[in-house]
């Protein structure tokens, strides 16, 4: 187990996820919607990916933020998060909306 100063740490090491430059997004009500400019393409969020979206768009957050932030919003345990999370932030990597700066 980590102590909270190792904790920090590690959280201030992770790389800051931020939309690529070529994404428009809009959030509309619970829901955003995001284009890729690049493919002419437009993915819609549910409830919880728009959360994370709004503080990827927001702030400079990395993935332990993020992290805190669901659980602290969402009634979920810590391993589903996580899995939720990593699988999410995949999913826009792998679409190119998202960088890690």
């Amino acid at each position: 187990m980590t102590s909270p100063s190792q904790s920090d740490e590690t959280s201030a090491s992770q790389p800051v996820i931020k939309p690529n430059a070529y994404v428009v997004s809009r959030i509309i009500g619970e829901q955003a919607l995001i284009l890729d400019t690049n493919r002419d393409e437009i993915r819609q969020l549910n409830e919880v990916g728009t959360f994370i979206w709004s503080l990827i768009l927001k702030s400079t957050c990395n993935r332990d933020d993020l992290l805190k932030a669901v659980i602290k919003t969402f009634d979920t345990t810590l391993s589903s998060a996580e899995s939720d999370l990593e699988e999410f932030l995949n999913e826009l990597s792998n679409a190119q909306l998202i960088q890690f700066v």
